[in-house]
């Protein structure tokens, strides 16, 4: 249960950030205002460390785990999957967005043409 509720925050995180208006700080965005990429870079691997951080203080509450926790690869794993998840989702919704919004402006412009 507790990797399940580090992963979920790891996720959430990493979704989150695609959402944030990051616009409002124009000296960390590009044109299209996006985040810049090193800085989505380092937002990306905070939200890897932060899932290892949380899944170890749950275990630690748990007295599972008492110093020095040595995080196993499967974990680290699923949080990497978890976070690049929490990225493409995201980005697949904005293309789908995108896409229906093109084949929108198409059929207007199909009837417009049919029209004359």
């Amino acid at each position: 249960m507790n990797e399940a509720i580090a992963l979920t925050i790891v996720f959430l995180f990493i979704w989150g950030g695609h959402w944030m208006p990051w616009w409002i700080c124009p000296a960390i965005v590009d044109e299209e205002r996006q985040l810049l990429r090193p800085l989505a870079y380092v937002f990306g691997c905070i939200g890897i460390f932060l899932g290892l951080v949380v899944w170890a203080l749950m275990l630690i509450g748990d007295g599972i785990v008492q110093v020095g926790i040595l995080v196993p690869i499967w974990f680290l794993a699923m949080d990497i999957v978890a976070a690049g998840a929490g990225a493409m989702l995201p980005r697949a919704i904005k293309l789908a967005k995108r896409y229906r919004a093109l084949e929108g402006d198409n059929d207007d412009y199909e009837q417009a043409i049919q029209e004359r």
